[in-house]
This record gives structure tokens, sequence and C-alpha cells, in this order.
């Protein structure tokens, strides 16, 4: 196993060339062309603080799935200082609730009329006081207040798959540009097509490019006439993204390396950090193919043609560094290891360890303010509930 390195690169602190240790955690400090770079020893992780969120605030959301409120594809918000908001992909709903559960109202329904989604995949919190939800199908995103329909601003034009970010104090919306087909210049084997990453103008008519990185891994095979058959790799790299206070954070899990990027495209932070990496074995692989053909209709020949590209791909040897990065407002990174693993790494706005927060294995973060946590749980039947959860501080250790 080779080993990962996690690297914290720190804002610029004016100090070209300097280099200085903290002895205590094993933290080197070194600044490289104004941007200050912190190199972290795995060791380090284990004498920051410990959290835990094993304290349920609120749950919405029947657990047997019989209940009042049922979710699929729920993505959910926090919003003003009492309530919640959970954007609903499978009946194209917003839903307000106070941060004690109770219903308040509901906007959205399937559709492309103004207020209405085909594909409704993540949803925020302005400033000014409304929720705006991302349309992907569309490329549109949609202001409400209340309940209430306040805009509608869509994209002019496109060269790819448009996916919300997240949103910057000023609330405008970061998001990520992918291409449709692999284009002219594809070949045979893996690759990985770039992906622009920019910020829409405020009347959501163009967008603003801040940088390119390279996208989730791809296997390509050309299938005549000038197509190509095309599936991800196993367990391969991807860029993650996450809009974190006025920061652009990007997360290339080849590596734990994490870059703060700011609205002008320049460097303020990089994250490394030394930690071995898992290998990829024959019971993952089995798993990840049993969960692909899961989501497949039951045609045989579609099924097939799945399973035999899987078993034609080349496949990752070592797990990626991290599967998750969420931001919250006050600038803090969550970084999320392992699928199989409760354990989530936090940085601060200047990407120092902050924390090593434990939330239950099937708890999916989406949202963190002060010490509160909201995000979906699923139980073994798939079935979403909604939760807010209480962040619990512990001592290093």
């Amino acid at each position: 196993m080779n080993p990962r390195h996690l690297t914290i690169a720190i804002a610029a602190l004016g100090l070209a060339g300097c280099v200085a240790e903290a002895p205590s955690s094993g933290i080197q400090v070194r600044d490289s062309s104004g941007i200050s770079i912190v190199d972290v020893p795995g060791s380090a992780v284990s004498r920051v603080e410990s959290w835990r969120a094993d304290s349920v605030l609120a749950g919405i959301g029947s657990v047997d799935g019989g209940g009042p409120e049922i979710f699929n594809g729920a993505r959910a918000v926090l919003h003003m200082d009492d309530q919640l908001v959970v954007a609903d992909a499978g009946s194209g709903e917003l839903r307000w609730f106070t941060r004690s559960g109770e219903h308040l109202t509901t906007a959205g329904r399937p559709g492309e009329g103004p207020g209405e989604f085909t594909n409704l995949s993540w949803i925020g919190s302005r400033p000014d006081g409304a929720v705006v939800a991302w349309d992907s199908g569309l490329s549109r995103l949609t202001a409400f207040r209340d309940g209430a329909r306040l805009s509608d601003f869509s994209l002019s034009s496109q060269a790819g798959f448009v996916t919300a970010v997240g949103l910057l104090p000023d609330g405008r919306l970061t998001v990520s540009q992918r291409p449709f087909f692999a284009g002219d210049a594809a070949q045979a084997g893996v690759q990985r097509d770039p992906v622009s990453v920019g910020v829409m103008s405020e009347e959501g008519s163009q967008l603003d490019s801040l940088l390119t990185v390279p996208g989730r891994a791809l296997f390509l095979e050309p299938a005549g006439e000038g197509r190509w058959m095309q599936g991800i790799v196993p367990f391969g790299p991807e860029t993650l993204l996450a809009v974190a206070g006025s920061s652009v954070i990007v997360g290339d899990n080849e590596d734990y390396e994490i870059r703060y990027i700011g609205t002008d495209g320049a460097h303020q932070h990089i994250v490394r950090m030394e930690m071995p990496g898992d290998p990829v074995g024959q019971e993952d692989l089995e798993n990840e193919l049993a969960r692909r053909l899961d989501g497949l209709p039951p045609i045989d020949g579609v099924r097939a043609g799945v399973a035999a590209l899987f078993e034609r791909m080349p496949k990752a040897e070592v797990m990626p560094a991290f599967v998750a990065l969420v931001g919250d407002r006050s600038g803090r990174v969550w970084v999320r290891r392992s699928l199989s693993e409760e354990t989530w790494h936090v940085f601060d706005a200047r990407g120092r360890p902050l924390a090593r927060a434990e939330l239950p294995l099937r708890f999916f973060l989406h949202d963190a303010f002060d010490d509160v946590l909201l995000g979906v749980e699923r139980d073994d039947l798939g079935v979403e509930r909604v939760v807010l959860r209480a962040v619990r501080r512990l001592q290093p250790g």
C-alpha cells in the first residue's frame, strides 16, 4: 500500500520561504509563493478534538416507510434560524419544516413550467432569506420564499451536464459542468474528461469560469460507427467539489489533497495528509457490480451488457482517499474517508485540522451550522429519513 499524502496549505501568511514547526502535533508550516503549506502526519488527526453526533434533535420521515412524509432522493438545508427545507427529487417538491419537524408549507411539482422540476437535485439557503433549488435536467435555478416562487434563472447555453455545487456568501451559485459526450478527443481506455467549475452571474444568464479539474475516471470502448461504450471505473478517482464560506473546495480523491480556491480562481489553501490507502478486494468488486445491477431494469440483455463491460474494464487497486466532501457557511470542510467508516475529518476555514467527527454510518451529511448537523439516513430497505443531529465535543485522543 502506498501512503497517501495529506497536506494542508493555508493562506499566505506573508512569511515567504520560512518554515515553522509545531512539535506537539508534528505539523510543519511553510510558505510557498504566497501560499502557506502545512504538512500533517496522519497521527496528528488523533490529537485533535473528537466530536460525536449521537443525539437526534428531530427526524422527518417514517422509519417503516408508511408515515406522512416519504422521501425519494432527498436533499436538505438549514434555513434561517428555525427552519429546515427538504428538496425531494421523487415528488419534485420542496417542503418547509420547523427544526422540531413540524410541516409548514410545500412548493413545487413535476414539470417544466415555472416552479416545476424535472430533476430536483440540489437546494440552498441564500443570505436574503430565499431558498433556491437547482433542476439539473433544465439547468435552472428557482428561488422561493415561504413557499412562494420568486424567480427562475436558466443558463442560456451549456455544452455539458451542469451540477450545482454550493452558494457563495453573496448568493451566487457555484456549479460544475462536464461534457455530454466523450468528444473527438476520446481514446479507448481510461480517461478523465475535464470538468469546468464556475459561478453563475446574478441574473443566471452566464457562467463565469474559475478553473478546470479532472473529472471521474471513465473506461471507453469503441462500439463502431463513431459510437463509444463507457462505464465508470470501479473505485476510480474523481474530483469532489463543495463551497465552504467564501471558498470553493476542490478535492481530487486519487490522493488526499484538498484545495481552497478563491472566487478569483487563486489558490488560498491546500490540504494533504499522510494516510495509507485501503486495497480494493474481490468482495468490494462483487458488491459494486451488484449495486450497479440493482439500479437497472429487469432486462436480461441490458444487465448482461453492463456486467460484461464491468468485467472488461480496469479496476482501481486502492480505494479513493475520501468519498465525500461537504462545506458549511462558517468555512469548515467535512471530509468522509470511507462509506464503511463513521469517521469524518473536519478542517477550519484556513485548512487546519479541527476535529475528528464520528457520525452514524448511514448518515449522509448535507449541511452544518455551529454544533448542529443536517442530513439523510437510509435504512436497509433504502427508506429515507431527514435527521437533525447535535454535535457533542469530547477531549482529544
